[in-house]
């Protein structure tokens, strides 16, 4: 599915096809350049009539569109299924590809897939290098209804608490329960991490915080952090979406 375009691939490309290298150039594809506005980009993203190109410095990736999206419907539906939210996607969901570039290492770019659905937005990170993507938690970002990058997220099915000083394990893990959590754990020094669905952290998190006021310090989604960097949508299709 990914192949790694050598130097020679565009000129071998113009010869077969009987067109100069200013002619391939000027293809009818939509780029995306990181810098932006640059004549020189170390990083970009390309969508042609049936592929998707990214470049990353001096390497090439490059992927027939219908594959590329197909690819990344099942993983995102995979997902879902694994938490019983696959009923969340509908045949409308949208799916937004975007590039994030840092700016002290514009080499280590990361793509991003925001997928749009009925409980709310997901933004699943994944590696362009690779030719196999699967979802997990540790990469996995819920933004409810806000949008990236106004918002990174915060990872899914786990808050963190912080109970009093005295408070008791018993009393912390009853508190959590109560309030919609699936399990709970302590992680040592009165910090705990309870375990709900997916979509439910805000609601746990404030359900805890207001209803045992007197038993947590603190109650907190496990927010997302990203690095300082230049970030711009790539490509847009929707779940449905076939390439002819």
């Amino acid at each position: 599915m990914v192949r790694n375009i050598q130097g020679n691939w565009a000129k071998l490309s113009a010869i077969v096809l009987g067109m100069s290298i200013s002619e391939v150039a000027l293809a009818a594809k939509v780029c995306t350049v990181f810098p932006r506005d640059s004549a020189n980009p170390i990083v970009e993203a390309c969508e042609l009539d049936t592929e998707y190109r990214f470049r990353i410095g001096d390497e090439n990736y490059q992927f027939a569109k219908d594959i590329f999206r197909d690819q990344i419907r099942q993983a995102t539906i995979a997902w879902l299924a694994d938490r019983d939210l696959e009923s969340s996607v509908s045949e409308v969901s949208a799916v937004e590809i975007w590039l994030s570039v840092p700016e002290s290492n514009p080499l280590a770019a990361q793509a991003r897939a925001v997928v749009s659905t009925a409980r709310g937005n997901i933004v699943f990170s994944f590696d362009v290098k690779s030719n196999d993507w699967t979802f997990g938690d540790e990469k996995t970002a819920i933004l409810n209804h806000k949008t990236y990058p106004e918002s990174f997220g915060h990872r899914p099915s786990r808050i963190l608490a912080t109970a009093f000083a005295g408070v008791s394990a018993a009393a912390v893990i009853d508190s959590l329960m109560d309030s919609g959590a699936i399990s709970v754990r302590s992680e040592g020094n009165d910090n705990y991490s309870a375990v709900c669905k997916p979509f439910e952290e805000i609601s746990l998190a404030q359900n805890a915080a207001k209803s045992h006021s007197d038993v947590f310090r603190n109650v907190q989604v496990n927010s997302v952090y990203e690095w300082i960097a230049d970030r711009q949508i790539a490509f847009r299709f929707l779940m449905d979406q076939e390439t002819h």
